[in-house]
Order: C-alpha cells, then structure tokens, then sequence
C-alpha cells in the first residue's frame, strides 16, 4: 500500500516537473541543463514511464557495546601520623653531685642538690565581698483595732407551756395457751455389719538370675618388629683395592610376646526375690442408723391480743414571746501607726585572702593521630553505550523515463533518474 501511494506521487511530482521545466526552455540535472525534447510540427506529447530498480543502500543500527571504561577516584585512607603538640605540665629535675669518699674511713655526707618542682606560693589578693549589715527605718502600717460598742436589738423567744392531753393508744397484752404437739426425734441404733478388704501380703521368692563375670585368659601373639643391626659389607675402588664399609640395615624380626584378655563368663546366681500379692479379707465393723421416732409434747403457745386503751400525757405548746436585750457589737476600725524594722542592707566589703598560685612548664611530648589523605586510584567501570552501525540492503527504488513518440520528425529524448534532480527529485 505504500509503495503504490509513493509510486502515484512520484508520478504525479514527474509530470509537474516536466511540464515547469520544460516551459523553462530544459531539464535542470545536477549542475548541467538537459535540452528538452524537440518537437516538430507534428509531434505527440512526452510519456513517462515507471521502472522498479534494485538499489543497495547504507543504513544505521544503534547496537549496545560494552565498553570498560577508566576512572580516577579519590579515596580516604586513614593513617597514622605522628605529630607535636604542647603540654603544660609540672616539672620535677633531679640533678646528682658528686661526692668525695674515702675508701679508709665510710662516713654519710650531706649535699644540697636542686631539684625543679612545682611550689605553691601563698599569695596576698584583694576581693570584694558583700556583707549584710542590718539597721533599724522606720515605717509606717495600718492595724485593725477591734472596737466594741453596746446595742440594744429585739429578738423573739418561743418558750414551751405544758398542759395535760387525753389519747387513745393500742397495747399488746400477751396470752400463754397449752397446745399438744407431736415432734419426730432421730435415735441412733448401733449394728454389726461384716465387709470385704483387700491387703497387699509380701512374699520371698527365689528366682535364678544370669550373672556376668570376667576371666583373664593369656594369649601367645606373634609379631614382626623391625630391628637395625650394622653389618660389614665389602667395596672395591677404582684402584681394585678392597675394603669393607659398616652399613646399618632393618630387618623384620618375629617376636612372641604373651597377651591377657579379659573373657566374659556367663553363670547362673540363685537370688531372694520379694513379690507382693493381694488377698481379700473378710471384716466386721459396727455401722450406727439414725431412726425415726415420734412423740408428743405438750408446749405452752404464747399469742398477742391488741387492747385499746385510754390515757393522758403532758403536750408542751411553744408560745412566742418578745423581749429586748443589749449586746456588744465588736467593729474593726483601721488605724495607721508607725513602727520600727530592721532592714538587712548589702554593703561591699574589701577583704585580703590568701591564695595558692600553681605556675606550669611547658613540655613537649609526641603523640599518634589519625589522618586521612585522599589517595588517587583508577577504578574500572563497565558502560554501555549505543554506536551507530552501519549494514547494507537492498530496497526497490522506482526509475522514471520520459519516452517521445514524435509522427512526423522524431527528436531525440532524455532518460533520467529519480534522486539525481533538484528540486523534488533530489536525492
């Protein structure tokens, strides 16, 4: 299907061509201009012809490649390093002198030798101290005086009067009446009843058992050992003269030598064996009942009857009556009154301590740290990347030619090939 649409189209652009160019006055190929076809007075119109060429043409893949590829990289690498640094320490020197001793008389002599060490000095210095010194100032307050002061006021009082009431009360009054009653008593009654127990009853029995001993039997055993002896064996040199040269040679030499194994021995052992059997036996064992058996009592039943009865009681009414009385009223009045106080002031002090003053040498002393350098190193990376490769093949390009078929004087025509014009049949 695309190579008809192509092929109309070519056809179609070749036409158009044809009929631009040729009104041009010629075909323009490449750099040179082709003269049209000549036409005489009778001559028919160009036609063009379509032809389907075989062509090889260059074309481009991308293919993958693996390819090693080198890097430098830098790594950090710790490592020791040996470096100064300085201390301040307390230093101590001891120096030696030399004294004079007499090898006659040994006696002890005292020297003075210097020694550095670290003095600590009392030192005389000056600091501020704050120091509380407390002093009286006077102030003023506000006290609540209680004053009290006599008020009459009027209160009601309720004052009980008794008086004597009539009432109707209900009693209780108990009746006691015998009653016949009959009650059901349990007695026990005690009998001889006979039951079955089992007892475990050991017995010995002698049973022979198969029992393991060891014997030690001697054995004769034959073995070879390997001896070394020397021996003389003769020699001739070169000369022809004959000697005899002590060589040490081994030999298998057979040795008997006697041997205890322990053997075990099987034999029967008659053994005292307890085994315990059961028996069932017969008992007697007394078993109590309980008995039902019924009597009659006769029991006194105490019963309530309710009486009504009439009787009097002292009723004490709450009458209210009126009086007037004086009380004291206490009432807080505030009074201003001035006082005195000790208030604590913060004064500076000038006081003169004395201190210990440590003076320090200093020293030099090594020590190991770890540095870290960056050590350059090629480090082999694998990459993959697309290259264009190119391969050959075979595609079916259309030729177009343009045949003249002149009547009356023929003119001679041009061929041309799609892909070599300008225009739209540029390659």
């Amino acid at each position: 299907m695309k190579r008809l649409f192509l092929s109309g189209l070519l056809s179609l652009a070749a036409v158009l061509g044809l009929t631009v160019d040729g009104r041009a006055g010629g075909l323009s190929c490449g750099h040179h201009t082709v003269a049209p076809c000549a036409y005489g007075p009778c001559t028919a119109a160009p036609a063009v012809c379509v032809e389907y060429v075989e062509q090889k043409v260059t074309k481009y893949r991308s293919v993958t490649i693996e390819k090693d590829v080198w890097e430098t990289v830098r790594k950090p690498i710790t490592r020791e390093e040996k470096y100064t640094y300085d201390v301040c320490v307390p230093v101590t020197v001891a120096e030696k002198r030399t004294a004079t001793v007499y090898t006659t008389v040994s006696k002890e002599v005292e020297f003075t030798y210097n020694v550095s060490v670290p003095v600590t000095v009392p030192e005389k210095r000056t600091a501020t101290v704050l120091t509380t010194v407390s002093k009286e100032v006077e102030f003023t307050y506000n006290v609540v005086v209680p004053v009290t002061v006599p008020e009459k006021r009027t209160e009601t009082v309720y004052v009980s009067v008794p008086k004597e009431v009539e009432f109707t009360y209900c009693v209780t009054v108990p009746v006691t009446t015998q009653e016949k009653r009959q009650c059901t008593e349990y007695v026990s009654v005690s009998k001889q009843v006979e039951f079955t127990y089992c007892v475990t009853v050991p017995k010995t029995v002698h049973e022979v058992v198969q029992a393991t001993k060891y014997e030690c039997v001697t054995e004769h055993v034959t073995e070879c050992v390997a001896v070394c002896k020397t021996i003389s064996v003769p020699y001739c040199d070169c000369c022809g003269h004959c000697y005899y040269r002590c060589e040490r040679i081994v030999e298998q030499v057979p040795v008997t030598r006697c041997i205890t194994k322990r053997v075990p021995v099987c034999y029967d052992v008659t053994v005292c064996k307890t085994i315990y059997e059961t028996e069932t036996r017969v008992g007697h064992r007394t078993v109590c009942e309980t008995v039902p058996v019924v009597k009659e009592y006769t029991v006194n039943v105490c019963r309530y009857v309710t009486e009504n009865r009439v009787g009097k009681k002292t009723v004490c009414e709450v009458v209210p009556s009126i009086r007037e009385f004086t009380v004291n009223v206490c009432r807080h009045v505030t009074e201003a009154r001035v006082g005195k106080k000790i208030v604590c002031e913060t004064v500076p002090v000038v006081k003169e301590y004395t201190v210990n003053v440590t003076t320090f040498v200093t020293e030099k002393r090594e020590g190991c740290r770890i540095v870290h350098d960056c050590v350059e190193e090629k480090v082999c990376h694998k990459v993959h990347y697309c290259v264009l490769e190119p391969y050959e093949e075979c595609i079916t390009v259309p030729v177009y030619r343009t045949i003249c078929a002149p009547v009356c004087a023929p003119a001679p025509c041009h061929t041309y090939t799609v892909g070599h014009c300008h225009g739209l049949f540029c390659r």
